[in-house]
């Protein structure tokens, strides 16, 4: 096992996250009651950004290995790298705004509905939910 985990993990520094996750599954048919197989697979998921299968390997892990220290280290890593993730996008797309803000041809109320969809998606989802009524029960449908 100790080879198998060397492997993932230069797998995982030359970002070959395929070959990682290979020997990651290995590790993981060798010793399925080990956390240290899932480990390296959520950490290169993370690297990789799949954060969904990264989610998904943790959720792995707690039904069938046992719970260590390092199994609950990954999980607030995970709900760090996704809220890093969420502020990034968020982000770029207050960035476009600004680019889309400054085209004359845009009108200013898609700029305000971009920044309110970033800054406020729950209110952005009512409001859309709001206009698509209007328009089933208007004459534009």
């Amino acid at each position: 096992m100790d080879i198998l985990q060397r492997k993932a993990i230069i797998y995982g520094i030359k970002n070959n996250i395929r070959n990682g996750l290979q020997a990651a599954n290995q590790i993981k048919l060798i010793a399925p009651s080990e956390y240290l197989g899932y480990k390296l697979a959520f950490k290169l998921l993370v690297q990789a950004k799949r954060l969904d299968t990264a989610k998904a390997e943790l959720q792995k892990a707690a039904k069938y290995a046992a719970p260590t220290m390092d199994f609950y280290f990954d999980q607030m890593s995970y709900i760090n790298a996704a809220e890093i993730y969420l502020q990034l996008e968020n982000a770029r797309v207050l960035q476009a705004s600004e680019g889309i803000q400054m085209n004359r041809f845009v009108a200013p109320d898609i700029y305000f509905y971009i920044q309110v969809m970033v800054v406020h998606p729950v209110f952005f989802l009512v409001k859309l939910q709001e206009r698509k009524q209007q328009v089933i029960h208007s004459k534009e449908w």
